[in-house]
């Protein structure tokens, strides 16, 4: 059987479920269902939106030093699992977007290099920084952050390191000299 409590400011009878829990209460739940309390929280929050927000403004730059010397702290105590978080995200990343763009075989388009500090993204037709700055993207991982964010669009190989400067070579030489 489904305990039921009647709420005190609509006064429809419903699922404890439905009441916030309340230890001061004598049977641990509030007196109002969530509803009630909620749209009473919405318009007092209306009423007051300015004293808020500047309550809100106060704290922020009461406490900011403190916060920063916190957070400070707290990096300290964890700076060795942050840092090795980050390196398996860059490293993960790197890796899902080599994998995909060489169709799993993780090595350069054109010579077969294999290791994964020599592998770069390509864009097959040139114009790569240009890109990166009309979609406000760095290079490195954000940029494939972007490539995976944006289901590996087409246009993209992975090369070498040794590779991608010979083909910029290329397509310089074809740009000004009109050489093949």
């Amino acid at each position: 059987m489904t305990k039921t409590k009647t709420c005190c400011k609509c006064g429809v009878e419903k699922q404890v479920e439905e009441f916030h829990r309340a230890i001061w209460h004598t049977d641990g739940i509030m007196s109002r269902c969530k509803p009630c309390v909620n749209n009473e929280n919405r318009n007092w929050y209306a009423r007051n939106r300015e004293r808020e927000r500047a309550r809100a403004r106060e704290l922020y730059s009461k406490y900011k030093v403190i916060r920063r010397i916190t957070n400070r702290v707290s990096y300290r105590k964890r700076k060795e699992r942050i840092l090795e978080y980050r390196k398996s995200f860059i490293k993960n990343t790197k890796i899902q977007v080599i994998s995909h763009y060489s169709q799993g075989l993780n090595k350069c388009a054109l010579c077969d290099e294999k290791r994964l500090v020599c592998l770069t993204i390509d864009h097959i037709k040139g114009g790569g920084n240009k890109h990166r700055k009309e979609i406000k993207v760095a290079s490195g991982t954000s940029f494939a952050r972007w490539l995976i964010v944006n289901n590996f669009p087409e246009g993209y190989r992975i090369l070498c390191m040794n590779c991608q400067f010979a083909e910029v070579d290329r397509l310089r030489k074809v740009k000004y000299h009109g050489e093949e």
